[in-house]
């Protein structure tokens, strides 16, 4: 039966097989933080977990500005537009990232106590924190040229190395200096990154022009007017945990960022989703073939209502395998955390049209607006109410980013002569209160497992009659239709 398979999946075309592969990769890199959770929350108390969970973020924060996201913006477009010059574009993207960084260093090194008192870190840790944001980048930017050449073994090779590395390099480090966990995880991370991503930065920039003056600046201009959205994102997601840090403590960021991390799983479906029905609703708007789409949406909308439900059923329950009971409090932030996480999606499916259409204005002024919210609201609720309203804002937020999207969708529809009723905003409404108000009645019955368990043995039986149409739908998105072929 093995061999069977294997010999099946040899069968498979490159470009299917490697899309797998990326697929895959993608799913580990951003799941392995969640699967060794369990082991780092009993390593580490609430406040270390807290002080960790905080340069996290403040490492998601400042990659915007140290990187530009070039790895994430033009890079890919650009190496299939220049293919004949890739080696050159990308060994010039390494130079602005190598370039950028340094930059970074300098600033820090003119006025160090600024940033020390901005970040409440160290000076190692922000050095750590800058040589990481780099080292990382510098894999992204490699990544890419994988990903467009399809090739996936060396991508998977480094991507697998670093997902057993970094994890047993953070416990053995931690398990070596107790009196400094936080630093040791830190640093650990910092030197893996170092020893798996410097062969291939040299590798690189021996291969190609290190300055092209043309690459440089298509990649500066480009990306620099994408920031205020890449800002806002990062504020919409991180800055609940740096504020809680400031207002609550680190022992309150650490229990909140568990119920984030539990919560969150679901962004990596919803990134894994996303990565396959992005490109299947773009070839829909290119061939008009609106009529598709929300049928497809709506029904991969019920499906992940539904685990997201599951999740919070089971919060207890998985909580109690992620951590000690010192981060029982995270119980209540989980079920409005997870239900950010089906806005989320919703909203991917509306920016499509704004993306697809060239409309980056409207996803800036979204993104702007939200995280202006979300930051406001904290600030004021988090020192009256506690931890806890964080994840309400953050659910609040979502909605109306989800809200803000659909509206500017229809305005998209409008200037481009599409449909303005593709969705029907009528079933999104009542399926999406429906879901609101599941989610948070759940919580009533945690001290009662019976009632739970009855519930989700219904959720199961419900997934077990529609198993046809489940399959039915993913076909749509997996097999490769005929009109598709034409």
């Amino acid at each position: 039966m093995v061999k069977t398979m294997i010999q099946k999946i040899k069968k498979l075309p490159n470009v299917v097989l490697a899309g797998v592969v990326f697929i895959a990769c993608n799913f580990m890199q951003k799941g392995i933080s969640v699967l060794t959770t369990p082991i780092f929350t009993r390593l580490m108390s609430t406040e270390e977990y807290g002080l960790y969970s905080v340069f996290v973020s403040w490492t998601n924060i400042f990659t915007i500005f140290i990187t530009l996201k070039i790895a994430a913006g033009t890079l890919q477009q650009s190496l299939v537009k220049y293919e004949e010059d890739k080696n050159n574009l990308l060994a010039s993207a390494q130079g602005i990232s190598l370039f950028l960084a340094l930059i970074a260093i300098a600033i820090y090194l003119i006025i160090p106590d600024f940033w020390e008192n901005i970040t409440g870190m160290s000076g190692n840790l922000i050095i750590a924190m800058i040589i990481s944001i780099w080292a990382t980048n510098a894999f992204e930017i490699w990544a890419q040229g994988k990903r467009v050449n399809y090739d996936y073994k060396k991508l998977a090779l480094i991507t697998i190395a670093a997902i057993i590395l970094k994890p047993a390099a953070g416990i053995v480090s931690i398990l070596l200096f107790p009196n400094m966990k936080v630093e040791a995880r830190i640093y650990s991370l910092v030197i893996v990154e170092i020893l798996l991503y410097i062969g291939i930065f040299i590798s690189q920039i021996t291969h190609g022009k290190f300055y092209s003056k043309k690459y440089w600046k298509q990649a500066i201009t480009f990306n620099l007017p994408l920031i205020p959205h890449y800002l806002s994102q990062q504020i919409l997601s991180q800055t609940d945990r740096l504020m809680i840090n400031y207002y609550s403590g680190a022992s309150a960021a650490g229990i909140y960022s568990l119920a984030y991390q539990i919560s969150m799983v679901f962004t990596l479906f919803n990134s894994a989703l996303s990565s396959v029905l992005n490109p299947w609703i773009y070839k829909c708007l290119k061939r008009k073939d609106y009529k598709r789409i929300a049928p497809l949406t709506n029904f991969i909308f019920i499906c992940l209502a539904i685990l997201n439900i599951i999740l919070i059923l089971l919060a207890p329950e998985i909580l109690s395998i992620f951590a000690p009971s010192s981060y029982y409090e995270a119980l209540w932030t989980i079920p409005p955390i997870t239900m950010s996480c089906i806005f989320m999606y919703l909203y991917s499916v509306f920016v499509c049209f704004e993306f697809y259409y060239e409309k980056k204005q409207y996803i800036v002024y979204a993104s702007i607006i939200c995280a202006f919210l979300n930051f406001v609201s904290n600030m004021l609720l988090i020192p009256k109410l506690g931890y806890i309203a964080a994840a309400y804002t953050t659910l609040t937020c979502y909605v109306l980013y989800c809200i803000m999207h659909y509206l500017y969708m229809k305005k998209t529809c409008k200037d481009n002569s599409l449909p303005t009723d593709i969705f029907n905003i009528k079933i999104i409404l009542l399926e999406s209160f429906l879901f609101i108000g599941i989610g948070l009645s759940i919580m009533i019955f945690y001290n009662n497992l019976i009632i739970r368990l009855i519930l989700l043995l219904i959720l199961i039986i419900i997934g077990i009659l529609n198993c046809n149409k489940i399959k039915q739908n993913l076909k749509l998105l997996f097999v490769r239709r005929s009109y598709e072929k034409n």
